[in-house]
């Protein structure tokens, strides 16, 4: 039976799409731009919000959707605007916060808003990359509750990665989602919230099938989306998870693996 054919790419971009230094390298560029004039949509599917996210598809300048905070938001770079947001519950916001603060006491918090991020300041000590985005940093999470937080970040002093994720995820409430990306924090999305619902409903918007979409990433956040895709494709060096679970694997990002697998869609 021969092959479905490719319409649609949802790529990761730290440590996909993005080489080591944070940027697209120009073969991936000409690999983009190569694919999209081929008539096959590239989608950019991240952690980042929209405001880290967009200057680092922008070098492409074909990249016209990009699914934002883990599924939890779908910005298009033509309209220039978010097209589709998933907050978590105003109603679970703090349920989640409390419960982890009684299980995980050195706990801290930051939260992405619509309009930019804030921090509480044990969470910036804990996770000192954030210290240069834009931000309120307040010394505690608490009510008034933002609105509209479509991303949640848990930090802690002792724990990073895989081990603070494996200690929140029994203390999760409302399904909501907790996923790792490769910082040291974790980050929780809304009910149901994942990399897979956000390009799952893109795709519904484009009239493109799950068997039509070709998945590329590189770590935990990334798994269920290329469980959705038609193709799942894992990094060079990608999580031992994703490893697991891909159906194929490309080189890594900074042999400009992305590009490879583009290049082999259009040859």
């Amino acid at each position: 039976m021969p092959a479905v054919p490719v319409r649609l790419v949802a790529t990761d971009l730290d440590g996909t799409l993005l080489g080591p230094d944070g940027r697209m390298s120009a073969r991936t560029v000409a690999a983009v731009r190569a694919v999209h004039d081929a008539g096959i949509t590239v989608v950019a599917a991240t952690g980042r919000s929209h405001h880290t996210a967009l200057a680092r598809v922008a070098p492409a300048e074909v990249v016209r959707y990009v699914v934002c905070s883990n599924g939890a938001a779908l910005y298009d770079t033509v309209v220039g605007a978010v097209l589709d947001r998933h907050p978590i519950a105003v109603g679970s916001l703090p349920l989640v916060v409390d419960a982890l603060r009684r299980q995980l006491p050195d706990a801290s918090f930051g939260w992405e808003e619509p309009d930019g991020f804030g921090w509480e300041s044990a969470f910036v000590t804990v996770s000192p990359s954030v210290e240069g985005t834009r931000a309120r940093v307040v010394p505690r999470m608490a009510a008034p509750w933002p609105d509209g937080v479509t991303k949640l970040y848990v930090g802690h002093a002792d724990l990073e990665h895989d081990r603070l994720l494996h200690a929140v995820q029994p203390h999760l409430v409302d399904g909501v989602v907790a996923t790792c990306s490769g910082a040291s924090f974790v980050e929780i999305t809304g009910t149901g919230i994942d990399k897979a619902f956000g390009v799952a409903r893109l795709c519904a918007r484009l009239g493109v099938e799950a068997g039509e979409v070709l998945a590329v990433g590189d770590h935990l956040n990334d798994l269920a989306m290329l469980r959705w895709a038609g193709r799942g494709v894992a990094m060079g060096g990608a999580h031992p998870a994703v490893l697991a679970e891909a159906t194929e694997l490309a080189p890594s990002c900074a042999d400009d693996g992305v590009a490879c697998i583009l290049e082999a869609l259009v040859r």
